[in-house]
């Protein structure tokens, strides 16, 4: 895996490219960015986009909807500084790619921290995210420390 935040040859990669890893590594980097719920990462989810994320995360279930989407999202970054330290992202097909990453979440109330590979599978269209589910390795180990 790469410490880069983009898929090798996307530096280059117009901004307006609807391929798939192109419309991911922008989402990646927009929350790397700090501009995850303000201002970038809402023009690159889709009115209508769905995700899903494991039940037992306080941000997790199934969503609908931009602004439901976006609120989870918001959740998370809430509880916990969230810093992507290596990823991968490949086209899986037309219109899917595939995320892989080591994700270090730091409670922003304790400050304990957690690494966690995580996995997403975006699904996009028109350049914009109509669909995402995130998997963690172990869900729990991150529930457990928002809990605290």
């Amino acid at each position: 895996m790469s410490d880069d935040l983009t898929a090798p040859g996307s530096e280059t990669a117009d901004v307006a490219s609807n391929d798939p890893v192109s419309v991911t590594n922008r989402m990646l980097t927009a929350g790397q960015r700090g501009s995850t719920i303000e201002a970038e990462l809402p023009t690159l989810l889709d009115d209508d986009c769905t995700n899903w994320i494991p039940d037992v995360l306080p941000w997790g279930g199934q969503a609908h909807g931009r602004d439901k989407v976006l609120g989870r999202l918001a959740l998370m970054f809430e509880l916990f500084e969230v810093v992507v330290q290596s990823s991968e992202v490949q086209r899986f097909n037309e219109d899917e790619s595939v995320l892989r990453a080591e994700v270090l979440y730091t409670s922003r109330k304790t400050g304990k921290s957690v690494a966690m590979p995580v996995i997403e599978f975006h699904r996009s269209r028109n350049g914009r995210i109509v669909h995402f589910d995130i998997y963690y390795k172990n869900p729990d180990l991150v529930a457990a420390l928002a809990a605290e």
